[in-house]
């Protein structure tokens, strides 16, 4: 498990970030922020939404950082993770509609 629980910054710790995702290459990501529907939101390491060097994005306004992900290498790890978590189960994750993690 890699935590980026504080942000991914340009500079500071994206590198790092992007080194875990390509570690991971069958792994997960769960992202910390609330999404739409109020729950945090589950997808594959290999997802278009978290797996994009912010640097090399094309946006009209430039990404300088992501909010907070843990990076899970396997199902195992992230379900361990959850299950240190009393308010946070796999049931209680959003999946992300692009990559469809199961």
């Amino acid at each position: 498990m890699k935590d980026f629980s504080d942000g991914i910054v340009v500079g500071v710790n994206e590198a790092a970030y992007q080194a875990a995702l390509r570690d991971c290459p069958n792994g997960f990501v769960l992202s910390l922020n609330r999404g739409r529907k109020g729950g945090r939101t589950l997808h594959t390491t290999k997802c278009r939404s978290v797996n994009y060097d912010l640097e090399e994005k094309q946006s009209p306004v430039p990404q300088t950082h992501r909010s907070g992900k843990i990076v899970f290498s396997n199902r195992d790890e992230l379900v361990a993770y959850l299950d240190t978590k009393s308010d946070l189960s796999l049931g209680d994750l959003n999946r992300c509609s692009f990559c469809s993690p199961r």
